[in-house]
């Protein structure tokens, strides 16, 4: 019965002096954490938060309570749950001053959490210039990657932090690694609309053709979602208009299917080929079509395109139009003289197609049409 009561009186005495510390570490009273902590455990973690007492001290941003700590034996390296140090936490606030003093006393800049982040990680995810700078001169890997694959410069592209980016590259940085969805800082910055991000990482020699496992480039990518101020950026940089994902989709393509059209006139003034097809033969007309895309088709048909031309099922935009029941966009193509006669490799017309009542308008222009010119 002694040794239980013992056992006990030593847990609360113990327990005692620890929430003392922790209670002046949130208070910022140092000197009552002073006189508590030689008869506490520095690395004692508080179990409803999961902090240790050193991860308390970083979070009320005191050095001194910080420095106080180590020298009473807390470990810098200390994980919680979640696989998260000291450093890590500390890289994610404003206190540089804290990241040098951990590194100094040997925490490791290259310890990641369970989701895999590591200091350099939430740096550049807060944009923490600074303690960018610390890490990378204490041996923090600038191409280290989360679970994701995503390294610290594609987490600063993201968010547009730019100084972090240069300091990022200034010491090693990989500007076209790829990610484990295969998107690099490139085109991670174009899904998230960072047009400093993207002239950034042009000017410092990004590939602006990688492309991601579809085959798809930083231009389509940015075209298809009409980002107009991305897909200028890009073409003044060089980037081939032309370029196609495995589907044989080019970026005229993309904008046709989505109705980007202020994309499809940037691409139309680097020269992007409006007659090139994709692996079913189809063009932009034939996609413009299919999705209804009425300004698009205007403008094509407008750039000369030929509008009878047939895809590898000998579909033309027309017959295209008819079959998605497209009826503007097959009005319109009627109206801009396209063949009505024209059949498929099934012998199948554009009129055919045109059987339902959604489609008794088209049916009646294309009959009056016929009745109107001379059959071969």
């Amino acid at each position: 019965m002694k040794s239980i009561i013992l056992i006990i009186s030593t847990f609360l005495f113990l327990y005692c002096n620890e929430a003392i510390v922790r209670g002046s570490i949130i208070r910022n009273d140092l000197k009552t954490a002073r006189r508590h902590i030689h008869k506490a455990n520095a690395n004692w973690v508080y179990s409803v938060t999961g902090t240790s007492l050193l991860q308390d001290a970083i979070q009320s941003n005191n050095v001194d309570m910080v420095q106080m700590l180590i020298e009473h034996g807390a470990d810098v390296n200390l994980r919680n749950e979640n696989g998260i140090t000291p450093l890590i936490f500390a890289s994610c606030i404003e206190n540089h001053q804290i990241v040098d003093l951990l590194l100094k006393r040997q925490a490791n800049p290259n310890h990641r959490s369970v989701f895999g982040e590591s200091p350099l990680h939430c740096a550049a995810k807060y944009g923490r210039v600074v303690s960018t700078d610390i890490l990378l001169q204490h041996k923090a890997n600038p191409n280290i990657r989360d679970i994701y694959g995503r390294t610290p410069l594609m987490i600063a592209s993201e968010k547009g932090f730019i100084e972090v980016m240069s300091v990022l590259l200034r010491n090693g940085a990989n500007p076209n690694l790829r990610d484990f969805f295969a998107w690099n800082a490139l085109s991670i910055a174009i899904d998230q609309n960072q047009p400093a991000s993207v002239r950034f990482l042009i000017s410092n020699s990004v590939d602006l053709e990688i492309a991601d496992d579809n085959g798809q480039t930083a231009l389509i990518e940015a075209a298809k979602k009409d980002k107009q101020e991305l897909v200028k950026i890009l073409l003044e940089a060089g980037a081939n208009p032309n370029a196609s994902d495995k589907n044989g989709f080019t970026a005229m393509m993309y904008a046709a299917k989505y109705g980007a059209l202020d994309s499809m006139k940037l691409l139309v003034s680097k020269k992007a080929n409006l007659m090139d097809e994709d692996n079913e033969g189809r063009t932009a007309l034939h996609i413009a079509s299919a999705n209804g895309r009425l300004s698009n088709v205007q403008f094509l048909v407008e750039q000369k395109v030929d509008i009878n031309y047939k895809d590898n099922l000998g579909n033309t935009p027309l017959i295209t139009a008819t079959f998605y029941k497209k009826t503007e966009v097959a009005e319109y193509l009627i109206s801009a003289k396209a063949n009505i006669r024209l059949r498929n490799n099934d012998g199948i017309s554009a009129f055919d197609y045109c059987s339902l009542p959604s489609m008794s308008k088209v049916r009646t222009l294309i009959e009056s049409k016929m009745e109107s010119t001379i059959v071969p």
